[in-house]
Order: C-alpha cells, then structure tokens, then sequence
C-alpha cells in the first residue's frame, strides 16, 4: 500500500496535481491510518507520546 502511495504522489507530480487534494492519494492515507489504527493515536496523546519514544530509542540504536 505504501509503495502504492508513492506511484499516486509521482502521478500526482506530473500531472501537476496537489497530492493532497488527489482523491486517490487521500483514500490511500486514510486507508493507511486506518490499518495502523490512527483513531487510537487520536484519543489520547498518550499513545502518540509512547509511539514517538519508541521511535526516538530505535532511531538511537541504529
């Protein structure tokens, strides 16, 4: 699906499309937040918190 984003963005570029208004390139994101469980992101920035420390300790380690 993300490799599937990136084709829609390029399109988008040579069409001269914003991405972000290209209804291909928001069902896609939203498809994606959906998989990933964004909503619960969403209800309480605790979550969001945890998920950016667990990144920042990954991103130390490589």
């Amino acid at each position: 699906m993300a490799r599937t984003l990136v084709q829609a963005i390029n399109a988008c570029h040579q069409e001269n499309v914003r991405a972000r208004e290209d209804p291909a390139v928001r069902l896609i994101v939203h498809e994606l937040a959906f998989l990933c469980g964004v909503f619960e992101i969403d209800d309480t920035l605790d979550v969001y918190g945890k998920l950016n420390d667990e990144c920042r300790v990954k991103d130390a380690v490589i």
